[in-house]
Protein backbone atom coordinates (compact mmCIF):
# COMPACT_ATOMS: atom_id res chain seq x y z
CA UNK A 1 0.00 0.00 0.00
CA UNK A 2 2.88 2.89 0.88
CA UNK A 3 4.85 2.12 -2.32
CA UNK A 4 1.26 2.01 -4.17
CA UNK A 5 1.02 5.74 -2.53
CA UNK A 6 4.59 6.70 -3.72
CA UNK A 7 3.58 5.67 -7.22
CA UNK A 8 0.62 7.84 -6.81
CA UNK A 9 2.24 10.56 -5.47
CA UNK A 10 5.43 10.84 -8.10
CA UNK A 11 2.57 10.86 -10.72
CA UNK A 12 0.75 13.95 -9.43
CA UNK A 13 3.81 15.54 -9.40
CA UNK A 14 4.75 14.58 -12.94
CA UNK A 15 1.55 15.86 -14.02
CA UNK A 16 1.91 18.94 -12.16
CA UNK A 17 5.34 19.38 -13.97
CA UNK A 18 4.42 18.81 -17.18
CA UNK A 19 1.85 21.78 -16.40
CA UNK A 20 -0.52 20.87 -19.93
CA UNK A 21 -2.30 24.33 -21.32
CA UNK A 22 -5.67 22.13 -20.86
CA UNK A 23 -5.14 21.66 -17.18
CA UNK A 24 -2.98 24.95 -16.51
CA UNK A 25 -4.13 27.67 -19.24
CA UNK A 26 -2.47 30.97 -17.97
CA UNK A 27 -0.46 29.46 -15.86
CA UNK A 28 3.79 29.13 -15.94
CA UNK A 29 6.04 26.44 -14.23
CA UNK A 30 8.63 27.23 -11.96
CA UNK A 31 11.26 25.02 -9.62
CA UNK A 32 14.14 25.59 -7.10
CA UNK A 33 18.18 24.47 -7.08
CA UNK A 34 19.63 23.95 -3.65
CA UNK A 35 23.38 24.65 -4.51
CA UNK A 36 24.05 26.18 -0.83
CA UNK A 37 26.52 23.43 1.09
CA UNK A 38 26.13 23.31 4.63
CA UNK A 39 22.45 24.99 4.66
CA UNK A 40 18.97 24.12 6.15
CA UNK A 41 16.39 22.81 3.69
CA UNK A 42 14.68 25.48 1.73
CA UNK A 43 11.11 26.55 0.50
CA UNK A 44 9.52 28.65 -1.85
CA UNK A 45 6.30 30.83 -2.06
CA UNK A 46 4.90 32.65 -4.26
CA UNK A 47 2.86 36.05 -3.68
CA UNK A 48 3.07 34.65 -0.13
CA UNK A 49 1.67 30.95 -0.97
CA UNK A 50 3.85 28.04 0.09
CA UNK A 51 4.35 26.15 -3.37
CA UNK A 52 7.77 24.03 -2.83
CA UNK A 53 9.02 22.58 0.39
CA UNK A 54 11.68 20.21 1.84
CA UNK A 55 14.14 21.08 -0.98
CA UNK A 56 17.91 20.36 0.29
CA UNK A 57 21.11 20.74 -1.00
CA UNK A 58 22.07 18.92 -4.03
CA UNK A 59 18.29 18.85 -4.90
CA UNK A 60 16.39 20.21 -8.52
CA UNK A 61 12.95 20.28 -7.27
CA UNK A 62 9.72 19.39 -9.26
CA UNK A 63 8.38 21.73 -11.56
CA UNK A 64 5.36 23.61 -10.28
CA UNK A 65 2.71 25.73 -11.70
CA UNK A 66 2.11 28.69 -11.09
CA UNK A 67 -0.06 31.88 -12.48
CA UNK A 68 1.16 33.70 -15.11
CA UNK A 69 2.24 37.52 -14.75
CA UNK A 70 4.09 39.71 -12.25
CA UNK A 71 4.77 37.31 -9.04
CA UNK A 72 7.22 37.96 -6.18
CA UNK A 73 9.07 34.58 -5.20
CA UNK A 74 10.72 34.03 -2.10
CA UNK A 75 13.38 30.80 -0.82
CA UNK A 76 13.36 30.66 2.49
CA UNK A 77 15.18 28.43 5.23
CA UNK A 78 13.21 26.00 6.43
CA UNK A 79 14.20 26.04 9.82
CA UNK A 80 13.77 28.16 13.10
CA UNK A 81 15.23 31.10 11.65
CA UNK A 82 13.29 31.34 8.74
CA UNK A 83 15.97 33.24 7.00
CA UNK A 84 15.07 34.60 3.14
CA UNK A 85 17.83 33.96 0.77
CA UNK A 86 16.20 34.89 -2.01
CA UNK A 87 13.28 37.56 -2.41
CA UNK A 88 12.32 38.61 -6.05
CA UNK A 89 9.60 39.87 -8.33
CA UNK A 90 9.35 39.13 -11.92
CA UNK A 91 6.83 38.66 -15.23
CA UNK A 92 6.71 34.74 -15.68
CA UNK A 93 5.36 34.35 -19.26
CA UNK A 94 2.31 32.01 -19.76
CA UNK A 95 3.59 28.90 -20.58
CA UNK A 96 6.67 29.69 -19.80
CA UNK A 97 9.33 28.01 -16.85
CA UNK A 98 11.75 29.41 -14.57
CA UNK A 99 14.17 28.22 -12.07
CA UNK A 100 15.87 29.64 -9.38
CA UNK A 101 19.61 28.76 -8.47
CA UNK A 102 20.54 29.18 -5.08
CA UNK A 103 24.09 29.32 -4.48
CA UNK A 104 26.84 30.18 -2.01
CA UNK A 105 27.87 29.63 1.55
CA UNK A 106 25.75 30.28 4.32
CA UNK A 107 26.29 34.12 5.17
CA UNK A 108 27.19 35.16 1.64
CA UNK A 109 23.92 34.01 -0.69
CA UNK A 110 24.21 34.17 -3.97
CA UNK A 111 20.98 33.38 -6.50
CA UNK A 112 20.20 32.92 -10.24
CA UNK A 113 17.17 32.91 -12.32
CA UNK A 114 17.17 30.92 -15.17
CA UNK A 115 14.72 31.10 -18.05
CA UNK A 116 14.37 27.39 -19.01
CA UNK A 117 12.43 28.04 -22.24
CA UNK A 118 15.11 26.20 -24.56
CA UNK A 119 14.19 26.16 -28.44
CA UNK A 120 13.23 23.47 -30.28
CA UNK A 121 16.76 21.30 -31.02
CA UNK A 122 17.27 19.75 -34.53
CA UNK A 123 15.95 16.29 -35.29
CA UNK A 124 18.59 13.98 -34.04
CA UNK A 125 19.73 16.25 -31.37
CA UNK A 126 19.51 17.95 -27.88
CA UNK A 127 20.11 21.09 -26.21
CA UNK A 128 22.42 21.04 -23.24
CA UNK A 129 23.54 23.85 -20.82
CA UNK A 130 25.79 24.02 -18.13
CA UNK A 131 25.34 25.96 -14.51
CA UNK A 132 28.45 26.32 -12.08
CA UNK A 133 27.14 27.44 -8.81
CA UNK A 134 30.61 26.55 -7.31
CA UNK A 135 31.75 29.63 -5.17
CA UNK A 136 35.49 28.97 -4.84
CA UNK A 137 35.98 27.54 -8.44
CA UNK A 138 37.69 29.46 -10.99
CA UNK A 139 36.47 30.03 -14.54
CA UNK A 140 36.04 25.99 -15.75
CA UNK A 141 36.09 24.54 -19.46
CA UNK A 142 33.55 21.96 -20.37
CA UNK A 143 34.74 19.41 -22.58
CA UNK A 144 33.42 16.41 -23.96
CA UNK A 145 36.34 13.39 -22.71
CA UNK A 146 39.24 13.51 -25.75
CA UNK A 147 36.52 15.40 -27.77
CA UNK A 148 35.55 18.88 -27.89
CA UNK A 149 35.29 21.77 -25.58
CA UNK A 150 31.64 22.45 -25.35
CA UNK A 151 31.28 25.97 -23.00
CA UNK A 152 34.00 27.77 -21.74
CA UNK A 153 35.50 30.60 -19.35
CA UNK A 154 32.31 29.77 -17.48
CA UNK A 155 32.02 31.82 -14.00
CA UNK A 156 30.71 31.21 -10.82
CA UNK A 157 26.86 31.36 -10.48
CA UNK A 158 26.16 31.96 -14.48
CA UNK A 159 24.64 29.59 -17.04
CA UNK A 160 25.73 28.62 -20.71
CA UNK A 161 23.09 28.83 -22.57
CA UNK A 162 21.93 25.84 -24.59
CA UNK A 163 23.89 24.28 -27.15
CA UNK A 164 22.84 21.82 -29.52
CA UNK A 165 24.83 18.46 -29.53
CA UNK A 166 23.99 15.33 -31.18
CA UNK A 167 21.48 12.70 -29.51
CA UNK A 168 23.35 10.38 -27.35
CA UNK A 169 25.32 10.19 -23.78
CA UNK A 170 28.50 11.47 -22.94
CA UNK A 171 31.25 11.63 -20.26
CA UNK A 172 32.02 15.06 -19.07
CA UNK A 173 34.99 16.50 -17.91
CA UNK A 174 35.39 20.18 -15.78
CA UNK A 175 38.81 21.69 -16.30
CA UNK A 176 40.24 24.92 -14.92
CA UNK A 177 39.63 27.04 -18.33
CA UNK A 178 42.52 27.15 -20.69
CA UNK A 179 44.14 24.21 -18.77
CA UNK A 180 44.38 20.39 -18.87
CA UNK A 181 43.35 20.35 -15.17
CA UNK A 182 40.19 18.19 -14.26
CA UNK A 183 38.48 19.18 -11.54
CA UNK A 184 35.38 17.18 -12.08
CA UNK A 185 34.36 13.92 -14.55
CA UNK A 186 30.63 13.43 -14.82
CA UNK A 187 30.30 10.05 -16.59
CA UNK A 188 27.50 9.07 -19.01
CA UNK A 189 25.34 12.02 -19.31
CA UNK A 190 21.99 11.62 -21.17
CA UNK A 191 21.32 14.15 -24.18
CA UNK A 192 18.15 11.99 -25.76
CA UNK A 193 17.39 13.55 -28.99
CA UNK A 194 14.64 15.89 -28.60
CA UNK A 195 15.26 16.93 -25.11
CA UNK A 196 16.93 20.28 -23.53
CA UNK A 197 19.04 19.01 -20.09
CA UNK A 198 21.29 21.16 -17.40
CA UNK A 199 24.12 20.00 -16.17
CA UNK A 200 24.80 22.17 -12.47
CA UNK A 201 27.76 21.98 -11.02
CA UNK A 202 27.92 22.17 -7.01
CA UNK A 203 30.31 21.95 -4.10
CA UNK A 204 33.60 23.57 -3.16
CA UNK A 205 36.87 22.72 -4.65
CA UNK A 206 39.21 23.23 -1.79
CA UNK A 207 36.51 22.09 1.38
CA UNK A 208 33.53 19.65 1.72
CA UNK A 209 31.47 18.93 0.50
CA UNK A 210 33.21 18.21 -3.08
CA UNK A 211 32.47 19.04 -6.16
CA UNK A 212 30.09 17.28 -7.56
CA UNK A 213 26.84 17.75 -10.48
CA UNK A 214 23.29 17.25 -10.89
CA UNK A 215 21.36 16.80 -13.96
CA UNK A 216 18.05 17.57 -14.95
CA UNK A 217 16.28 16.93 -18.05
CA UNK A 218 13.95 20.40 -18.46
CA UNK A 219 12.14 19.40 -21.24
CA UNK A 220 10.95 17.47 -24.22
CA UNK A 221 9.93 18.05 -27.73
CA UNK A 222 7.53 15.50 -29.23
CA UNK A 223 8.72 15.01 -33.06
CA UNK A 224 7.52 12.88 -35.90
CA UNK A 225 9.77 10.94 -37.40
CA UNK A 226 10.63 12.47 -40.52
CA UNK A 227 9.81 10.99 -44.17
CA UNK A 228 12.73 12.24 -44.98
CA UNK A 229 16.15 13.44 -43.49
CA UNK A 230 14.87 16.97 -44.24
CA UNK A 231 11.92 17.95 -42.47
CA UNK A 232 10.13 17.13 -39.10
CA UNK A 233 6.97 18.26 -37.69
CA UNK A 234 7.03 21.48 -35.45
CA UNK A 235 7.53 20.11 -31.82
CA UNK A 236 6.00 21.15 -28.93
CA UNK A 237 7.67 21.53 -25.31
CA UNK A 238 6.91 19.23 -22.39
CA UNK A 239 8.89 20.63 -19.15
CA UNK A 240 10.03 18.34 -16.26
CA UNK A 241 12.60 17.37 -13.95
CA UNK A 242 14.97 14.64 -14.03
CA UNK A 243 17.61 13.42 -11.24
CA UNK A 244 21.40 12.60 -11.37
CA UNK A 245 22.03 12.00 -7.64
CA UNK A 246 19.99 11.23 -4.97
CA UNK A 247 18.84 13.90 -2.25
CA UNK A 248 16.80 13.18 0.84
CA UNK A 249 13.94 14.25 -0.86
CA UNK A 250 14.42 11.48 -3.82
CA UNK A 251 11.64 9.39 -3.43
CA UNK A 252 9.19 11.61 -3.62
CA UNK A 253 10.21 13.65 -6.58
CA UNK A 254 12.40 11.83 -8.61
CA UNK A 255 11.21 11.01 -12.14
CA UNK A 256 12.11 8.21 -14.32
CA UNK A 257 14.08 8.79 -17.60
CA UNK A 258 13.43 6.19 -20.32
CA UNK A 259 16.57 4.60 -20.74
CA UNK A 260 18.31 5.70 -17.94
CA UNK A 261 20.35 2.71 -16.79
CA UNK A 262 19.79 2.21 -12.77
CA UNK A 263 15.77 3.70 -12.77
CA UNK A 264 12.65 2.57 -11.90
CA UNK A 265 10.94 1.00 -8.68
Amino acid sequence: MKRAAIFLFVAVITIFSSGSALAYGGSARIRVVHAVPDAAGVYVSVDNNIVLGHVYYGDISAYVPVMAGTNNVKVVTANQAQTVLVDTSFIMEQDASYTIVVSGVPGNIAWLRLDDNSPAPEYGTANLQFVQTSPDTPLVDVAIVDCEVLFEDVPFNQQTGYKPVNGGAYDLEVRVANTEEVLLEIPWVPTYSGTASTVFMMGLKNSEPGLDASFSTDGQFRMSYPSNCCHYSRPQYYPQIRYIRPGPNYYYFRGNTPGWPGWGW
